[in-house]
């Protein structure tokens, strides 16, 4: 009876002490390493490391990538059913330059473990239209899945569009016509293709 009410007690010292680091954090006043030391400690690893990975998304060096992408892998051993923290670790594999096959492996978990939950979807489609000729074809089926799904859902909103139609303006001719192609296959209107600046079916 002792022994658990010291387990208790230290647990809950434990909560305390993160929770007054995550605040400093949270305002500005507090390296954000110092949540290292939380990882490990049952019950607050995964809140650290979810606090770890937001800040370390604002930091672009090589060596932060890396880290993110490590912080990431971790994060995911623990909580391996999170859609968007898949979506994550495919973003910073590709912007640290992993092989192809890494990030695509990423992105495939993030649509296994939310194929249909709209507030993923139109990420995913977004990543994937920034990032249309580093994937490869099924890939690239899959973004206009979550593309198509979200605009005949109607889970896209006029922004979003907006914002789509801009990136894809970016692409080249052939890949804009490509996404055109499959996204008419997929029942999308002329009129939403229009909306996102893409070519009719008469070219």
């Amino acid at each position: 009876m002792l022994t658990l009410c010291v387990v208790t007690v230290v647990r809950g010292w434990h909560m305390v002490g993160f929770a007054e680091a995550r605040a400093r954090v949270v305002a500005g006043n507090a390296d954000v390493e110092g949540l290292r030391q939380w990882i490990g400690v049952p019950g607050l690893s995964t809140p650290a490391l979810a606090l770890l990975v937001a800040r370390e998304g604002q930091i672009g060096s090589p060596e932060a990538l890396r880290v993110r992408s490590d912080d990431l892998t971790h994060l995911l051993s623990l909580r391996p059913l999170s859609s968007a923290d898949w979506l994550a670790l495919a973003a910073a594999r590709l912007e640290a330059e992993r092989p192809a096959t890494e990030v695509e492996a990423a992105l495939t978990m993030s649509w296994l473990t939310g194929p249909n939950e709209a507030p993923i979807m139109w990420p995913r489609a977004v990543f994937g239209i920034l990032h249309w000729e580093a994937l490869s074809e099924e890939p690239q089926n899959r973004v206009v899945a979550d593309l198509s799904s979200s605009i005949v859902g109607h889970a896209a909103t006029a922004e979003d569009l907006s914002l789509a139609g801009h990136l894809l303006s970016r692409q080249s001719r052939d890949v804009r016509a490509a996404i055109a192609t499959k996204l008419r296959a997929a029942s999308v209107t002329e009129a939403e293709l229009a909306k996102l600046g893409l070519p009719g079916a008469d070219g």
